[in-house]
């Protein structure tokens, strides 16, 4: 591994930190009474009720609201992961976690005939490929976020095979409570928000939150629109909490959020094969032209609890709408997706002194359908105009009984059994049609596809957990993980024929170190994972090509990879400088793929994942007084993608008057120049944002 150090960013990082040691130096004799301890971070991504993150076994990375407010300008889900072990944002789509790219070589066009590799819930609800890619995941009014890593295949199923990420918003409470946010940025960009909680009677109480955001964006066209890639994102979400005095074991949450995202699905790519890409201009044609993007999230929640035993049961649903213009083959169109997805979920937990038992029972029912259709399209390589249209319908079920098992043979030993067996069922209806006056032989190109089949697995999890004290502990699982198969459909061809593929498995290694030091002031957790991936569904080229002459790429079952790494990551808050907290992370990720002749499939799902990635940030501040925050971040992304790497430096001040705070932030401040993904076959790539700065003011009641 060649690692390269960026000495201009880590000097200015230590001179900052310098900086704010200085100043909280200054001030400690005002509060040398006062105790500063980590917070209890609380989980509840390990389906056990509401957890300690300390005493938790799996690989959890949680940020709750504290930190979150002390990071500058982070106001949806991709401004967070900058700051993550093992996590980084890659390119127009999604991100990846431990090296694998959310997209995970999906087909191209929307067939999405492969589960995802990477799921987000929110609040519950379980969020598609479609949002995860093109979304915005507002972080307005959020209580923690917690990053899950590595497979999860006995609580989650096949849909987690890398990781999952969990976003936690604020619950009502039986006293009022608030917030709201004004920021102005720029490249026009600014954010409203608010949000306001209380009882309504004694036996229940509301929350409601609202968050409007919205940018230009960083890219001009060729004919100088600076707002190609505007985006704006309206959110409004409300909670109801019923808690009868009369029924004290008995609790009901209600939620519901809609989100009315306007962008531009092409915005976001710049030209590299005229110009300098950190000119950000886009591809010629692509102009302003927005799409809709509408999603829906709700749940309704049962909670009973009586001494030593819970019970749950979880419902919730969530949809997301793309309709939105579209440039291709010199041709305009239009993109049409509809995600749905409703699950249901009965949990029994019972907690003794010398054991734990998980029991449940899970069901899903999800439906991807897709419509493209392209109009006057014209193709230099036949000297034809031609209408196209793709229409894909996806089906999966999915249903599962799942249970963990921990016992503690001994005071500091625990053993941890886990079992999942799951039943997967997926359909998929394909069709393309293709029809040009000028030439009619394109109609032998249409065709329709059908396919659907079913996978029962078991799934098995064993783990041993230590404590070597009361604030040190260890602990060791080896579980076994998989991804359903599904039919490989070419686009604009009869030479290549649609092919099924087969499942794909791993089995996940992981060890956990969970500790607390200099009582609770420091908190130092880390993760060593080995993942052996069998049956690797890939991208392997064909050698026929489109009507575009772009190669042809089908999934196939078609390689095997070990990927290895860790993830360490500390805070610590000082008593003898109170208002401090410093906190570093430290990501490595490794990818060994068994096949020599990598040049034959792709290589996509690595390309954009970083091998290594590090951050160090320090926040001052009190409730009364001046704000300090300053970070930097360095990224070495994987050896395929020849991307390179990268560091960027955030800061932000401010002043806080109680429950009133003004702040200025800049984030990349030393402006660096940074890719985050090129497109396979196509002369664009997505660049990182520039330097950005703005100012805000925030009030707490």
């Amino acid at each position: 591994m060649n690692i390269k150090i960026n000495v201009k960013a880590i000097s200015t990082s230590i001179l900052m930190i310098s900086v704010l040691l200085l100043g909280a130096s200054e001030t400690v004799a005002e509060e040398t009474n006062k105790v500063y301890q980590l917070p209890d971070f609380t989980v509840s991504s390990d389906k056990k009720g509401i957890s300690n993150l300390q005493s938790n076994y799996e690989s959890i990375i949680l940020v709750d609201s504290e930190e979150l407010s002390k990071l500058p300008d982070i106001q949806e889900l991709t401004d967070l992961l900058e700051y993550i072990p093992n996590i980084n944002e890659a390119g127009d789509y999604g991100f990846s976690m431990r090296g694998i790219s959310s997209m995970e070589a999906n087909s191209f066009f929307g067939t999405y005939d492969k589960s995802p590799v990477i799921t987000i819930y929110k609040d519950g609800s379980f969020i598609q490929n479609n949002q995860l890619d093109f979304g915005n995941f507002g972080l307005w009014d959020v209580d923690s976020v917690e990053f899950f890593f590595g497979p999860s295949s006995t609580l989650y199923g096949g849909k987690s095979l890398v990781g999952s990420i969990f976003i936690n918003t604020k619950d009502p409470t039986f006293y009022y409570t608030g917030a709201s946010e004004l920021n102005v940025g720029k490249f026009n960009s600014y954010r409203a928000a608010a949000a306001q909680g209380g009882p309504i009677s004694d036996s229940l109480a509301f929350r409601v939150a609202v968050d409007y955001q919205q940018t230009d964006g960083y890219n001009e066209s060729y004919t100088g629109e600076d707002d190609v890639d505007f985006s704006s994102l309206l959110m409004m979400r409300g909670k109801l909490l019923f808690a009868p005095k009369e029924l004290k074991e008995f609790t009901t949450m209600f939620n519901i959020e809609g989100d009315i995202q306007k962008a531009n699905l092409q915005g976001k790519n710049v030209d590299i094969s005229q110009s300098n890409a950190f000119a950000r201009v886009t591809p010629e044609g692509v102009e302003r032209d927005d799409g809709d993007l509408n999603g829906v999230n709700t749940g309704l929640n049962f909670g009973w609890e009586k001494d030593e035993y819970q019970l749950f049961w979880n419902n919730s649903f969530n949809y997301f709408d793309v309709d939105a213009p579209y440039q291709a083959y010199q041709g305009a169109g239009t993109t049409k997706m509809n995600d749905r997805a409703t699950i249901s979920e009965l949990r029994f937990l019972t907690d003794s002194e010398n054991y734990k038992l998980l029991l449940a029972l899970y069901g899903n029912y999800a439906t991807h359908d897709s419509d493209y259709d392209f109009k006057d399209c014209y193709e230099e390589a036949i000297y034809a105009h031609y209408d196209m249209q793709f229409i894909g319908d996806y089906k999966n079920i999915n249903s599962a009984i799942y249970g963990e098992y921990e016992y503690k043979l001994a005071t500091p030993l625990t053993v941890i059994f886990g079992l999942r067996l799951d039943y997967e069922y997926v359909k998929q209806d394909i069709s393309q049609a293709y029809d040009s006056a000028e030439v009619p032989f394109l109609q032998y190109l249409s065709a329709e596809n059908n396919y659907s089949d079913d996978f029962l697995t078991l799934l098995p999890k064993f783990g041993l957990v230590y404590d070597w004290s009361e604030t040190i502990s260890t602990a060791l699982t080896v579980q076994r993980n998989f991804r359903s198969g599904g039919l490989s459909v070419p686009i604009g061809t009869t030479e290549v024929q649609p092919k099924a593929y087969d499942p794909e498995y791993s089995w996940n290694y992981e060890l956990a170190f969970r500790s607390t030091h200099f009582d609770k002031q420091l908190l130092l957790n880390a993760n060593v994972f080995y993942i052996d991936w069998e049956d690797r569904q890939v991208r392997v080229g064909t050698g026929f090509y489109d009507l575009s002459r772009q190669e042809i790429f089908m999934t196939e079952n078609a390689a095997s990879a070990q990927l290895s790494g860790t993830e360490v990551s500390t805070i610590y808050y000082p008593e003898e400088l109170p208002g401090l907290s410093v906190y570093a992370g430290l990501g490595f990720s490794y990818v060994n793929i068994d096949d020599d002749d990598i040049a034959s499939w792709s290589t996509s799902n690595f390309s954009e994942g970083s091998e290594m990635n590090a951050t160090l940030a320090a926040t001052y501040g009190k409730a009364t007084g001046i704000f300090l925050n300053a970070s930097a971040s360095y990224h070495d992304l994987h050896k395929y993608s020849g991307l390179g790497d990268y560091t960027l430096v955030n800061t932000k001040i401010g002043w806080n008057f109680q429950n009133v705070g003004v702040f200025a932030y800049c984030k990349n401040l030393f402006d660096e120049e940074y890719y985050l993904s090129f497109q396979e076959d196509d002369p664009t790539a997505t660049i990182g944002a520039p330097r950005t700065f703005g100012v805000y003011a925030s009030i707490d009641w």
